[in-house]
């Protein structure tokens, strides 16, 4: 099948007339296939023969343990191909973004691998160089506090972002509000 790259939601939101640089230093094109800001994700198609093109072994985050090595691969501030390592600190995190407005991503990956500006959107390896996530956020003002989107997560929405272009989240439509006295009376 054709390759495709999986990225941020993030990343591309908002850009005009952008383009993929290669390790070689060749830039594309590409279109956006799909995106989902409720899980920071986005499916690009790149306008770029297929020798470039080489994929990377994906396996399920759920083969992930609390303590595993980790290793990331982007380019923070502009420092291309800088690669960071680290552990998994903590699964099944719920985070807050700008992008995702008022509702969590959850099942996210916490990791101790700092995530800085433009190291976001790239893979997140296993100590065996495959795919178990998507880095994408992290707290500002913290050290060694980054966070990976799941593979898991990539696996169940890529065909739906690549064909239809969105993923439906399921969801339930209440509010909670604390309890108070007059609630209570009522």
């Amino acid at each position: 099948g054709e390759c495709l790259v999986v990225t941020n939601f993030h990343v591309v939101d908002g850009l005009v007339n952008a383009s993929m640089t290669f390790v070689d230093g060749e830039s594309y094109t590409f279109d956006v296939l799909g995106a989902d800001k409720y899980s920071d994700l986005a499916v690009l198609r790149p306008h770029a023969p297929a020798s470039k093109l080489k994929p990377l072994a994906v396996v399920s985050s759920s083969t992930l343990l609390v303590g595993d090595s980790v290793v990331a691969i982007g380019n923070p501030y502009g420092l291309q191909s800088t690669l960071t390592s680290g552990i998994v600190s903590q699964l099944n995190r719920a985070i807050r973004t700008e992008t995702a407005g008022s509702y969590t991503i959850a099942g996210v990956i916490q990791i101790s691998a700092p995530i800085n500006p433009g190291n976001s959107g790239g893979p997140l390896f296993d100590s065996q160089g495959r795919v178990v996530g998507i880095t994408t956020a992290i707290i500002s003002g913290s050290q060694n506090v980054g966070f990976a989107v799941p593979s898991d997560t990539i696996v169940r929405e890529i065909v739906a972002l690549s064909t239809a272009g969105h993923y439906q989240h399921p969801y339930l439509g209440i509010t909670g509000v604390s309890n108070s006295y007059l609630i209570s009376q009522a």
